[in-house]
């Protein structure tokens, strides 16, 4: 007969996967942003706003930020506003991407894409801003970059968690 902990396992698994399949993850906005040339870092002329969107159903939210870097950083700030209460959700995500050569041959670093996950929103009709964060170039140059929404996102860092702490339990 199974012991407490293989039944408390099955338990995480069986809720991991009905939360996997209850979840909408669903795509409510899907945006690529160009900076212009002429625009100053973290400053209104490098802050856009999206079309409104609507959630809805409470849920979290997962965002997907990619940007064409070669060689070089890029920070976006957004903030999610809720047309309907007027509070904000924040979230700041940097990406670099640097690569090269050197004597051992080729290496890279960093990524030019990320994802973070926001915790649970209301319901209701929302705006994406983005305000993009970079270095001065001695040539003023466009910077691109993409951002992906997705409600009701299935996280499974909790089960990670809930499974080293079941391991945790037999050291003690």
């Amino acid at each position: 007969s199974p012991g407490p902990a293989a039944w408390t396992l099955f338990t995480l698994l069986l809720l991991s996967g009905l939360f996997s399949v209850s979840s909408l993850e669903r795509v409510v906005l899907e945006e690529s942003i160009t900076v212009p040339p002429e625009a100053m870092s973290n400053t209104p002329s490098a802050t856009r706003f999206s079309e409104p969107f609507e959630l809805t159903k409470r849920g979290n939210m997962k965002v997907d930020v990619s940007a064409g870097l070669s060689n070089g950083w890029l920070g976006v700030q957004g903030d999610l506003v809720n047309q309907d209460t007027g509070d904000v959700t924040t979230f700041y995500q940097e990406l670099s991407y640097y690569f090269g050569q050197d004597s051992d041959g080729s290496w890279s670093e960093g990524s030019p894409s990320e994802s973070l996950y926001l915790s649970t929103l209301p319901a209701g009709k929302y705006v994406l801003r983005t305000t993009a964060s970079f270095d001065a170039s001695p040539q003023p140059t466009a910077r691109n970059y993409s951002v992906k929404l997705v409600h009701d996102s299935p996280n499974g860092s909790w089960l990670c968690v809930a499974l080293v702490l079941l391991l945790l339990g037999p050291v003690f």
